[in-house]
């Protein structure tokens, strides 16, 4: 039976198989923030979303639910 539910779990920039920004000054929280916390949700209109978050991923993540409420179960 499905739930009708996925999974979406990022590459964060830098990490992996992506590139990080030249610029080390750039790629700090609020880079990471803006662009995996805000922008990646919102490109992909992510709704109803259960956040999982560990590491860096907490850091960045427990803090975004507050600015978008409606976006999270």
């Amino acid at each position: 039976m499905s739930s009708g539910a996925r999974v979406v779990a990022p590459d964060w920039l830098g990490f992996g198989r992506t590139d990080k920004p030249v610029d080390d000054e750039v790629y700090g929280f609020r880079f990471h923030r803006a662009m995996m916390m805000i922008a990646f949700i919102g490109t992909l209109d992510l709704r109803n979303i259960t956040l999982v978050a560990q590491d860096w991923g907490g850091i960045l993540g427990l803090p975004r639910p507050m600015g978008v409420r409606e976006r999270f179960m």
